[in-house]
């Protein structure tokens, strides 16, 4: 039985779809808060949360599901 050739082609890996990294989050506040990635990003919308929005908290998910 011949076997089939490796499949190189994955499609289309346009920004905002698979594999995009995200960087950036609006807060409602206002404010645009930045990372240089995804690790980076999730920090310093956790220290904002902290110091503007103590009564909200968010997990790394959820901060990245509304992250650009």
């Amino acid at each position: 039985m011949a076997r089939l050739p490796y499949r190189t082609w994955r499609g289309p890996t346009l920004s905002g779809y698979v594999g995009a990294m995200k960087t950036k989050l609006q807060c409602p506040c206002g404010e645009l808060i930045q990372g240089s990635d995804e690790d980076d990003l999730v920090e310093n919308v956790q220290k904002h949360l902290a110091e503007k929005h103590p009564d909200h908290q968010y997990s790394r998910e959820e901060i990245l599901f509304m992250a650009y």
